[in-house]
């Protein structure tokens, strides 16, 4: 169980050094593009529950509903 943790714990400090790599070089939305549109609101439906709550946000942002449509990700200005 102990080798597990540690384990655990060496793999969540290589993702964190990572992260720290990749942020500066990652693209940033608008602040009132998709991402911080449908991301944003934290609240949670109370008769949908949090999964599907998230899950409509990505939809919205990630998915297309129909074939021809720019996915919102796609036409983010960065």
């Amino acid at each position: 169980m102990a080798s597990d943790a540690e384990s655990l714990q060496a793999e969540l400090l290589r993702l964190r050094q990572f992260i720290k790599k990749f942020t500066p070089v990652m693209a940033k939305g608008t602040a009132n593009g998709p991402l911080a549109l449908h991301f944003s609101d934290y609240s949670v439906d109370n008769d949908d529950g949090p999964y599907r709550t998230v899950n409509t946000a990505y939809d919205r942002v990630f998915q297309s509903m129909k074939d021809g449509d720019a996915l919102l990700a796609d036409r983010m200005d960065f």
